[in-house]
């Protein structure tokens, strides 16, 4: 069996939560709530996984609100 790697925020670990689900633009993206007491964002691909980013925000909002930022990119970067 394998054991959580505790160098990475682990969702099993306590402290860890999920803050908001969201679509935007058509892509559901995570806000959680880590262990390290801050917050990061995952979009959900369409094949079901989940591309993770490393950056921290200090709220829920700022996470939220750079997730947006970062799906516009994405998609002004693929329609560009």
């Amino acid at each position: 069996m394998m054991q959580p790697n505790h160098e990475v925020n682990n969702p099993f670990e306590p402290g860890f939560r999920l803050e908001e689900v969201l679509i935007y633009c058509g892509v559901m993206t995570l806000v959680f709530y880590t262990n390290s007491k801050c917050y990061q964002f995952g979009v959900v691909a369409e094949d079901g996984s989940v591309e993770r980013r490393e950056e921290i925000y200090y709220t829920a909002g700022g996470a939220r609100e750079a997730a947006k930022n970062w799906i516009a990119l994405k998609n002004f970067e693929n329609n560009g």
